[in-house]
């Protein structure tokens, strides 16, 4: 799959980019990655990588199943902020 854009627009390959995450080869270092990941997850209809990074564990992802439409994932050019803990 070597040259071929990943699905979660980071601009890079999906063989550099989300593929070993879906592929179980290595784990999303960031939320960011993994809102990536599950992204080109729901693109490639890869219900099981879906159902195991989801919680709660037993969410109804499978009924979802070629029901899925992904359009686009955009994300801000800026950090979102940080939560303030009490």
């Amino acid at each position: 799959m070597s040259g071929e854009g990943c699905p979660c627009g980071s601009g890079k390959g999906f063989d550099l980019c989300c593929e070993p995450y879906l592929a179980g080869k290595a784990l999303p270092e960031t939320a960011e990655a993994l809102m990536r990941s599950r992204y080109s997850a729901y693109v490639r209809q890869l219900i099981p990588y879906l159902k195991e990074t989801l919680w709660p564990r037993d969410a109804p992802v499978a009924a979802a199943r070629g029901s899925i439409c992904a359009v686009n994932l955009i994300l801000p050019e800026r950090p979102c902020p940080k939560p303030q803990r009490p």
